[in-house]
């Protein structure tokens, strides 16, 4: 869960227990390609190593996975975004935060403009992606899925954004 939640590579048999499912399975996400491995075979963990960005998507799909969600500081500081500018220094921060690189960006779920160019837009403040984005988008900066999708709403579709709450509320 550490060096998932750290931005690090994970040992195939340690992403089977967080999907909980058997080793097998996750051979066969790596024969078709669901998955992105390499072998190490030096160092503290020599062994089969599944790519962080590519495991995160692949875990999504899993029921016997539960995401760490933050809360507190992140949880308030993207309730807090309110502009285009905001949200983009908001994503930059929290890219640094987890010592991400943006070109793993390309290990996104096959969303299109979900690459290292559709990263540098959003975190320029500029969300030209279509909405299905938001999701891969939230998981790569491990926040929330539901509050991400409201702050890129409120900052970017308000308008949408009020009909919808309004719409609730009546």
């Amino acid at each position: 869960r550490n060096a998932l939640d750290g931005g690090s590579s994970v040992l195939m048999e340690k992403l089977a227990y967080l999907a909980d499912v058997d080793v097998r399975t996750v051979r066969n996400a790596i024969s078709a390609g669901e998955l992105v491995a390499f072998k190490v075979t030096d160092g503290l963990q020599p062994g089969i190593h599944i790519e962080n960005a590519s495991a995160r998507s692949w875990l999504q799909g899993r029921r016997g996975f539960t995401p760490t969600v933050y809360r507190g500081e992140t949880a308030q500081a993207i309730g807090d975004v309110s502009s285009p500018a905001e949200f983009g220094a908001f994503l930059v921060a929290r890219r640094d935060q987890l010592g991400l690189d943006a070109g793993e960006g390309k290990l996104l779920p096959l969303v299109p403009g979900v690459n290292a160019k559709g990263l540098a837009a959003v975190e320029a403040g500029v969300f030209e992606l279509p909405l299905n984005a938001v999701n891969p988008l939230a998981d790569f900066y491990q926040l929330d899925r539901k509050a991400f999708l409201e702050c890129v709403m409120r900052v970017f579709f308000n308008d949408y954004y009020t009909t919808i709450l309004e719409s609730r509320n009546a």
